[in-house]
């Protein structure tokens, strides 16, 4: 069996899902001397458990340089594949799998416009609208960070044309990404799964980002506070909601995940 988690909202979480002094969860990111994420203590440890009885796959959007920053892939876990960049980068062993890199650059090279022809156009639609920082991930796909104004302002047009250019438009909280076609999650997953034979696969994630996991899964639960709860365009029939939500909700997903490997 194969279990493939999103982990920011999933697994992991930020200080402000975090009631002070709360000695049920340790600190499992820093960048420099700032506390960024944490986990419980007893999602941490059925994490542990899992990991002995199936495959486990962190995959997350986050890049290389911020995935490495979560202390307990790199030091108490170190699972056996990692998938970072929405999917455009998988590790084996820490190392980059350069079958899977070569398929995505030839799909990204010959099948979907260029990321700075996209940025390009992109500028000419932001211009008047109160963005200024356009992120690049790895050169795979980029974002920016929205006021809660601002998305009435990108035309649905533009969305077209990234769709005839195969790119996706995404919004996950306040951040807008803007993603090629072929750089997904589930297709990650499954080339995971094909390379190691495996058949049963159960996922979780709390956003859009996550969601195209369903469709490959056996399984697929979200955490009730997720995105994905929140917006009529999913089919919630084949999700599995938590009945608890903020960091508390990762103890629940591991639960049910434990549950279908005993």
């Amino acid at each position: 069996m194969l279990f493939a988690s999103d982990l920011d909202r999933t697994l992991i979480y930020s200080k402000k899902f975090i009631d002070k002094d709360n000695e049920q969860v340790k600190l499992v990111e820093k960048k420099g001397y700032k506390k960024i994420s944490y986990m419980l203590n007893s999602s941490m440890e059925m994490l542990k458990i899992l990991s002995d009885k199936l495959l486990f796959v962190p995959v997350t959007t986050r890049s290389v340089e911020q995935y490495r920053r979560i202390e307990i892939f790199q030091k108490q876990l170190k699972p056996k594949y990692y998938i970072v960049c929405n999917g455009g980068n998988i590790f084996v062993d820490g190392k980059l799998d350069e079958d899977w890199n070569r398929l995505i650059n030839n799909k990204l090279n010959n099948e979907c416009l260029a990321i700075d022809e996209v940025i390009s156009e992109f500028n000419k639609i932001k211009s008047g609208l109160d963005i200024n920082i356009v992120r690049k991930v790895d050169n795979l796909f980029f974002y920016c960070i929205l006021n809660d104004a601002i998305l009435n302002g990108i035309s649905h047009r533009f969305s077209e044309w990234l769709k005839k250019n195969n790119w996706s438009m995404i919004l996950n909280g306040r951040k807008l990404y803007f993603i090629p076609k072929y750089v997904t999650k589930n297709r990650a997953v499954k080339y995971i799964a094909e390379r190691e034979g495996v058949k049963n696969i159960i996922t979780s994630g709390d956003s859009l980002l996550d969601y195209d996991m369903a469709s490959i899964s056996k399984l697929f639960i979200s955490p009730k506070h997720g995105d994905i709860n929140n917006l009529d365009d999913v089919d919630k029939s084949i999700v599995k909601f938590t009945k608890k939500s903020g960091i508390f909700a990762s103890q629940e997903i591991l639960e049910i995940v434990l549950k279908e490997v005993i």
